[in-house]
């Protein structure tokens, strides 16, 4: 097994893949009709929490200014959410509540224990 990427590697892979964006984006090119090309010609891609956060900012900066999720105000935050949500389900069919704290704190997926106590939230 080979070493891992160098340092000066990853800077100039970033690099690269900066100005392959100004470039496409410079030449009109749409990543959308990149995606439909590539998927018509056979290239299938998973969806990751990366691509997913892309495509979240994407609808941000359309919503709000050019502002992404960072620069986002509670209200903001939401709303860009709905109008996210609802798009990914009228193209999917996948639909997806936004996740609350409280909401993971009770689920029986992920059970919040306090490690001072070792008992159950309702419980302390």
């Amino acid at each position: 097994m080979s070493d891992t990427r160098t340092a000066k590697q990853n800077r100039s892979l970033h690099s690269t893949l900066r100005e392959y964006a100004e470039k496409l984006n410079d030449s009109g090119y749409e990543y959308s009709v990149f995606i439909e090309m590539a998927s018509q010609r056979g290239f299938k891609a998973s969806w990751t929490g990366t691509n997913v956060k892309e495509l979240f900012n994407t609808v941000s900066k359309a919503m709000n200014d050019g502002k992404t999720s960072s620069e986002l105000s509670t209200k903001e935050m939401m709303d860009t959410y709905q109008v996210f949500e609802r798009h990914i389900a009228e193209c999917s069919g996948v639909s997806l509540a936004w996740h609350s704290l409280e909401q993971q704190m009770l689920s029986s997926d992920n059970q919040w224990w306090p490690e001072t106590t070792g008992k159950k939230n309702a419980d302390v």
